[in-house]
């Protein structure tokens, strides 16, 4: 699979078939995905390689971490902040109107929660329990 053009010719007998197609289509790219990956050659049965084995596998380990890594925490920070103007447009069009009154505040890790409520807003009730817990009064809760 590392020359498309032996591929290509060995395809060329029936050149107006679909499969012929697709199969030239996804020649082209295992061709590309082969191309970018590192190979060596290691025996299994004496070993011999193996060395070389190892030393591609660091060489891959620090390209990962120069390159992906730093690429995916960049993506990550995007969708963070993208996340945090999609809850702030959220929050303002949920509040538009409504006069809030800051109940208190509590910090979670590197977060600090405001919790608030409107006014003259009704708390039927709030659950600080477990799973168990909140089943149990679910069950006492009077069914209409």
């Amino acid at each position: 699979m590392q020359d498309f053009e032996r591929f290509d010719e060995a395809l060329e007998d029936a050149r107006s078939s679909y499969m012929n197609d697709l199969s030239r289509s996804l020649s082209l790219v295992l061709d590309e995905f082969y191309c970018g990956l590192k190979t060596v050659c290691v025996s299994s049965a004496t070993g011999e390689g193996f060395e070389d084995v190892m030393t591609a596998i660091n060489e891959s380990v620090e390209a990962y971490k120069k390159e992906y890594v730093p690429m995916y925490e960049k993506v990550l920070a995007e969708k963070r902040e993208l996340d945090e103007q999609e809850r702030k447009k959220r929050e303002e069009e949920a509040l538009k109107g409504k006069a809030v009154h800051v109940v208190g505040s509590a910090k979670l890790g590197d977060e600090e929660i405001v919790l608030e409520t409107e006014l003259n807003a009704k708390i039927d009730r709030i659950h600080l329990g477990g799973v168990d817990e909140e089943n149990e009064e679910d069950a006492e809760v009077l069914r209409d």
